[in-house]
Parts: structure tokens; sequence; C-alpha cells
């Protein structure tokens, strides 16, 4: 097999590194966050809160009032919501 199909996206430890990686890629080192080929955007869920707030949006486009939303706070989420 070549170096560009070396079979490591078959394997069980690929997948399970990938997935890691992706959710939180301070549990990994940057050997295996280069091996698994996790992107440089991914990873940082626990690191930036930011992620999970949005902006709303009004009913009116004129009143221009609009205020931050954390979509965790929510009662499906156990954050009791509103």
């Amino acid at each position: 097999m070549t170096k560009a199909n070396s079979g490591k996206y078959l394997t069980k430890e690929f997948h399970e590194k990938l997935e890691l990686g992706v959710r939180d890629r301070d549990l990994l080192t940057s050997e295996e966050i280069t091996w698994a080929e996790i992107p440089s955007d991914m990873g940082y869920g626990k690191e930036n809160p930011d992620i999970f707030k949005i902006q709303s949006q009004p009913i009116d486009p004129f009143t221009g009032s609009t205020k931050t939303i954390d979509i965790r706070a929510r009662k499906e989420c156990g954050d009791g919501g509103e």
C-alpha cells in the first residue's frame, strides 16, 4: 500500500482519535492530531463558549433591537431556560 492509501481510515483507532479530537483537541498530542487529520478549526468546543451564542432577529427589521441568546439555556438542555 502507498502512504496515501495506508488503510488507517479503516481502523477503529483512527475513528476514535478523530472523534475525540473533534470534541476536545486538548486530550490529544500534536502528533495524534496530525495523524488523525483533525482540521485546525475543530476541537475547540470546550474552550470557546461563544460558539453556543447567537444573535436574535427581531420580527420587525426596523426595530434594530437584538439580544444574544445562549442556545444551551433551554429546558431540553437541563439549564432551566425561560
